[in-house]
């Protein structure tokens, strides 16, 4: 089935359950493998790019474009999406620009100087493709040529003689993004980096994933099968207040491992795709927003999320009652306590 038959059967399906499995498969079959490959390419560049970096990104990506459909049902658009690749493109391109403003903020202010040369200098000129990429070059060039430069090159001058530099050295149009890796290196700008991972506090004895991926996959979808067999309040209280050493929410290791998707996820914790992707937005909740979901009152919650903590802890680990989660001390020494 076609991308386009899948999205018209989201649109106009009455059924809750029917929009849910054809979002389901617009996601899984075309939507998540275009933004991986997207997201991808655009953080390669970074050397302390992690696995990790990917998955995040891509994972804001899936949530922006699952609630951006969710929308345009909801408003009954006829037709709203005539090329689906690149509305999912452009989302993609977005997750990317907000992570490297996020993590590089002096790459990202170079970003924003070069792109407000580019339009506001009558001879040049910034714009965007049809598949969210952009490019830029002299305002008389073919939009729809294009030319490469070399990484390492080097230029001479301010941001404006660089640019002229660069675009006399290329001939025609270049990819945004590479001319700002190219200008932001002959500056020698470079970010001081704060991970997520040297700013946590370390675990006292965590309990450590294996440092095989398949082990790590395994453990993980061990403890995933023991949230399954949870209560539903219990592993809503549990699911919605996950969070790692850094206060960051940590079920999205669960998605970035592959052990479950954000519609086993969801349907654990009894939502729709579309609602989920609303909630996962503010998560970790709080306990007084969980109290408010479930009807019941923030005692009941903790209280909740106790017992929870306290099955896994007989049934994995060897420590009880203490906090659930996850270490991002590094990659291969990622752990989760209850």
């Amino acid at each position: 089935m076609g991308d386009a038959i899948l999205l018209e059967s989201y649109f106009q399906a009455l059924d809750p359950a029917e929009a849910e499995a054809a979002l389901e498969r617009v996601v899984e079959e075309r939507a998540g493998p275009l933004i991986h490959k997207i997201v991808r390419s655009k953080l390669a560049f970074r050397r302390d790019t992690t696995e990790s970096d990917v998955e995040d990104v891509c994972s804001d990506a899936m949530v922006s474009l699952i609630s951006s459909l969710a929308q345009l049902r909801d408003q009954d658009a006829a037709g709203p999406i005539s090329d689906f690749d690149a509305f999912a493109a452009v989302i993609a391109y977005r997750a990317c620009s907000d992570h490297v403003r996020r993590k590089y903020p002096e790459f990202h202010r170079l970003r924003n100087r070069l792109r407000y040369l580019l339009k506001s200098t009558p001879k040049f000129s910034l714009w965007q493709r049809h598949d969210g990429e952009w490019r830029c070059g002299l305002s008389r060039w073919n939009q729809d040529a294009g030319a490469a430069l070399p990484d390492g090159l080097l230029l001479q001058g301010d941001p404006l003689q660089m640019l002229e530099a660069l675009f006399e050295r290329s001939g025609g149009p270049v990819a945004f993004d590479h001319a700002v890796r190219i200008i932001a290196q002959s500056l020698g700008v470079v970010d001081r980096i704060e991970h997520l991972e040297a700013a946590a506090v370390p675990l006292a004895d965590p309990a450590p994933l294996p440092d095989d991926a398949p082990q790590r996959r395994q453990w993980l979808a061990r403890l995933w099968s023991e949230i399954i067999d949870l209560p539903p309040k219990q592993r809503f209280a549990l699911l919605l207040n996950l969070r790692d050493d850094s206060g960051a929410c940590a079920t999205t290791i669960f998605i970035a491992s592959g052990v479950a998707g954000m519609a086993e996820i969801a349907a654990a914790l009894g939502l729709t795709i579309e609602e989920f992707a609303e909630v996962w937005r503010g998560m970790p909740l709080e306990d007084l927003e969980i109290a408010r979901r479930l009807g019941a009152t923030r005692q009941q919650v903790i209280n909740l999320r106790k017992c929870a903590r306290e099955r896994l802890s007989r049934r994995i680990f060897s420590k009880k009652n203490t906090p659930m989660v996850i270490s991002r001390a590094d990659p291969g020494q990622r752990g989760m306590k209850p």
